[in-house]
């Protein structure tokens, strides 16, 4: 989700004019396939802060930042909140790093605990 927001640190944010949620696509490892989105900056607010909705079983790792399309690697991985600047550059680059946190996942429903297989009652 991006925000437009009045300021640049997240905890420093007063007011959100507005909010608009972006889909992208997923890759493993470092890829430089992007997903173009397009947002129209209107007079209120200076910033764009990126949240991101973190799926089950992964946690929130870094991002990388760019106003040029240069290649993205994790070695170059920032942390914490990414925000632009809009007044200062009309296109950026961001690529965000995700991480399993496990690598047996559960299914989503919790149907799973209560059937029971191979038996006939």
């Amino acid at each position: 989700m991006i925000k437009n927001v009045d300021a640049q640190k997240p905890e420093d944010v007063t007011t959100v004019y507005e909010t608009a949620n972006v889909f992208a696509s997923s890759v493993v490892n470092d890829s430089n396939t992007y997903t173009t989105s397009a947002l129209y900056k209107n007079n209120a607010g200076k910033y764009f802060q990126i949240n991101t909705i973190v799926p089950e079983y992964y946690q929130y790792m870094g991002h990388i930042l760019t106003d040029s399309a240069i290649p993205h690697t994790a070695s170059q991985m920032q942390i914490g909140v990414p925000v632009i600047d809009k007044t200062a550059k009309n296109e950026y680059w961001i690529t965000l790093y995700l991480q399993p946190t496990t690598t047996s996942p559960k299914p989503y429903s919790w149907a799973y605990i209560q059937a029971i297989f191979n038996k006939i009652k």
